[in-house]
């Protein structure tokens, strides 16, 4: 408790020490979130994107705000006039640069942000917000927006690091000329979190395409969903374009068409070591190469589980899959995955897996399997399913397939991800002990999440479980911890 009771001091101190230096049009002084400073016209967001000192305080949006239509007739700078036709207006500068991040609060209150338009192709880290780290942003709707860039391009936040960002929608188009292009971040980066978002924006890039997130490296995404048309050249998917390093993608889906050349997937492009659970994708995929499906294009050591897709997958080049594209050999498990095939009709003589690296062209897995459109619409095709807390399946909706509930809890819900939890050894195969805490209140968790196991002391035998991957939550003084840990 001591360790969090300095970083919170040293927090406070941090923002005590900035004084807010924008003239703004009400609120607070932006030191906490009862006295967040007020943003209600397109001249204070311009203010705030101006004004690096203020990056670190707390902001409230108030109202909706609308920029021109036409970006040649718009004060971006805010020099009083406006940018004109020649040359091409750079647009709007976006709050947080690698200088200096943004690494306050900002909530728009779901109060929306239209026509937001941006043209630097020789730029990274491009959005309503450049740079973020430790931020907070809530609550925020970009609509229309036209953003252009080099790599680290998204609606809302070019480049994510450690920072959460909920309840939060993008639409428009998104465009970059390198890598991590997506539709509401385009990277999302160590320990950060994207959780209740949605975006339907046009996006299209070179390298690691989302609809949702361009690039995921040792973070998460849950409760997301997107509906825009992806394209791109390598690692396209329509929800992640690349994803890695532990990174966890659950209680997802994505409807939009995607297309690329190659790691061209309906939900991922490309991943390695990652989890990906209770997510589904239906829209259709377009190779223009290689390693492209219904799915997932191209993935290595990841675990898979409770996921489907109904996307036809279209081309006739090489490696392709009904599910899955390319898989590396390694670490790779699947559990009850299914994908649409319909003999002589639909994604006819397609198999499970186009490439398995070592052993052969069109692999079938026992744990993934090709279902007819009329069995997909049934509940009983998916028994090892959570149906209770999870999904649900209405002829009436989502045109008869199963669906993520809207109520969703979880796991992930009850606790703050500090990470903070050390637990040894890791992988195990009999006992775990934790090393940082004392006699905490325990619950183990299975990838489906489900409880499998309740102790109350710095050490469990853990024996009995399966192997597999698993999710440590410790209670102690009122705050959770949390860690994931394999067993072999």
């Amino acid at each position: 408790m001591k360790k969090y009771f300095i970083t919170f001091c040293i927090l406070f101190v941090s923002i005590s020490a900035f004084a807010q230096t924008g003239t703004y049009s009400g609120g607070g002084d932006g030191s906490s979130e009862s006295k967040a400073i007020e943003i209600s016209t397109k001249a204070d967001l311009i203010e705030l994107s101006n004004n690096p000192n203020d990056w670190s305080l707390f902001f409230k949006q108030t109202a909706n705000i609308s920029f021109n239509e036409d970006e040649t007739l718009e004060d971006w700078d805010g020099n009083g006039e406006a940018d004109g036709a020649i040359p091409k207006p750079i647009g709007f500068t976006p709050i947080g640069s690698e200088a200096t991040q943004f690494t306050g609060y900002f909530n728009g209150q779901g109060y929306t942000i239209t026509n937001l338009y941006i043209y630097r192709p020789l730029e990274a880290a491009l959005g309503l917000f450049g740079y973020a780290k430790n931020s907070k942003i809530k609550n925020c709707k970009v609509i229309e927006c036209d953003i252009s860039g080099r790599m680290n391009i998204g609606g809302l936040v070019g480049a994510n690091y450690d920072g959460l960002v909920e309840n939060c929608y993008t639409s428009g188009r998104i465009s970059g000329n390198d890598r991590y292009i997506g539709g509401l971040v385009g990277g999302n980066v160590y320990g950060a979190i994207v959780k209740n978002c949605s975006s339907s924006a046009e996006v299209n890039g070179a390298q690691d395409v989302g609809g949702l997130i361009g690039g995921m490296y040792g973070s998460k995404v849950n409760y997301s969903f997107c509906t825009g048309h992806v394209k791109g050249n390598e690692s396209v998917g329509g929800l992640v374009g690349f994803a890695m390093d532990s990174s966890r993608i659950s209680k997802c889906y994505s409807t939009g068409y995607t297309e690329g050349i190659m790691n061209v997937g309906g939900l991922i492009g490309a991943t390695l070591d990652c989890a990906i659970t209770n997510t589904f994708s239906t829209g259709n995929v377009k190779g223009y190469d290689k390693d492209y499906a219904g799915f997932i294009g191209a993935l290595g050591g990841c675990k898979i589980s409770c996921c489907y897709s109904t996307g036809q997958v279209l081309g006739a080049y090489d490696k392709e899959g009904g599910f899955i594209g390319w898989v590396e050999k390694d670490n790779t498990s699947y559990f009850s995955c299914f994908w649409r095939q319909d003999p002589n009709e639909y994604n006819d003589n397609l198999p499970d897996i186009g490439y398995q690296e070592d052993i052969e062209k069109n692999v079938d897995s026992e744990n993934i399997s090709a279902i007819t459109n009329a069995n997909l619409k049934l509940k009983s095709t998916f028994i090892d399913w959570d149906f209770t807390n999870i999904w649900d399946i209405d002829s009436e909706k989502n045109n008869g397939y199963p669906f993520l509930r809207e109520d969703l809890s979880s796991v992930e819900e009850e606790i703050e991800l500090l990470n903070e939890l050390i637990i040894y050894p890791n992988p195990t195969q009999e006992f775990i002990t934790i090393s940082n805490h004392i006699a905490p209140t325990c619950r183990i968790y299975d990838i489906h999440g489900r409880l499998v196991l309740e102790f109350a002391s710095n050490t469990a035998d853990i024996s009995e479980l399966s192997i597999g991957i698993y999710f440590l939550i410790a209670e102690d003084n009122g705050k959770f911890y949390y860690q994931r840990f394999i067993k072999n």
